[in-house]
């Protein structure tokens, strides 16, 4: 059931120089998509408890990103990526 006080999905987006408390232009980390994330997973052939793993969570975590119901980190995204062999920008 959906609660009708829950805020829709957003994309987290912040600069890396207000995280690490830098006033300078640098590049904006951003949250992947519900969609990017499954997409990525089908891509693989990979379970979400497979990717939960390559990531020391939980899979219950896992299912909240993919479904949307929680912002995945942008951390864990660039995590993700550098396991299954993506080259970061």
């Amino acid at each position: 059931m959906l609660d009708p006080h829950r805020k829709p999905h957003r994309r987290r987006t912040q600069r890396v120089g207000e995280v690490l408390g830098r006033g300078e232009q640098m590049a904006r980390l951003t949250s992947p998509t519900p969609a990017e994330i499954a997409a990525l997973r089908a891509s693989y052939g990979l379970t979400q408890a497979q990717i939960a793993k390559l990531l020391h969570t939980s899979v219950r975590a896992y299912q909240q990103w993919e479904h949307g119901d929680r912002d995945m980190h942008p951390a864990f995204w660039d995590c993700l990526r550098l396991k299954l062999g993506f080259q970061l920008n």
